[in-house]
């Protein structure tokens, strides 16, 4: 899926991503036009977007020889393309879904953690090894529970469940994604230090919701993150 403008003399770059991602397509379309970038989405629904970690799911077999496909691509074109930026949601491989890596099945928080910190480092090699440029962007936390319900039963009711995520919640988990990341990539671009500024991630601003659900950005967020993701992706397209 082609995303921003003309490349008006830049590489183009492919952005990798899974639902969350495409969530924030009109914040990362809006920018990369206004830099000048052209760009290819690449993703696919429930895979986590990191070459060879499948989903342990049956119905989600297949994901490894998704981004292997991505691979192949990448080797075809390096003369055109020389960035990637990798963004994804990595929250629910980390507690809930587990994943296969390297023939290592996971199933608790310490294996969900060893295959995702593993397969998010080795994808940032093998991008380099490519010879490509590597940026990956953390992506918005998420909430607790849908946004938009908690705040209608809230609206009716008077009181509703916490929809925030606890800040100390949110990178006790994260860190070792982050920690990965920044040891492999070329750049780390954040939208989520926006959000989570004191003890909570937060959901609302103004009473608006930022999530469509618990997880995908609303066009809100879109606008809200805007300027702030924007800086970060013009000091890596910058970089040489």
């Amino acid at each position: 899926m082609p995303h921003g403008g003309e490349n008006s003399g830049r590489s183009a770059c492919p952005l990798v991503g899974r639902f969350p991602f495409r969530s924030l397509v009109p914040l990362l379309d809006k920018a990369l036009r206004e830099l000048g970038v052209a760009a290819y989405g690449y993703g696919l629904a429930g895979c986590p977007i990191a070459l060879e970690l499948e989903r342990a799911e049956v119905d989600k077999e297949g994901c490894g020889a998704a981004t292997q496909a991505l691979r192949t691509f990448l080797e075809r074109d390096t003369t055109e393309i020389d960035q990637v930026l990798v963004i994804g949601s990595w929250f629910g491989a980390l507690t809930s879904k587990d994943t296969v890596f390297e023939g290592k099945l996971s199933h608790d928080s310490a294996t969900r953690r060893r295959n995702v910190t593993a397969a998010i480092a080795a994808t940032g090699r093998t991008f380099a090894n490519l010879g490509m440029k590597t940026g990956f962007v953390v992506t918005v936390p998420g909430s607790v529970v849908s946004v938009p319900e908690a705040l209608a039963r809230r609206e009716r009711l008077g009181f509703g469940p916490e929809a925030r995520r606890t800040k100390d919640d949110y990178y006790s988990t994260m860190e070792p994604v982050i920690t990965a990341a920044k040891s492999t990539y070329d750049d780390i671009m954040r939208t989520d230090d926006l959000l989570c500024k004191k003890n909570y991630c937060e959901v609302t601003v103004d009473g608006r919701p930022l999530y469509y659900d618990n997880n995908h950005p609303s066009l809100f967020l879109n606008e809200y993150a805007y300027t702030h993701l924007l800086s970060q992706l013009r000091d890596f397209l910058e970089k040489p």
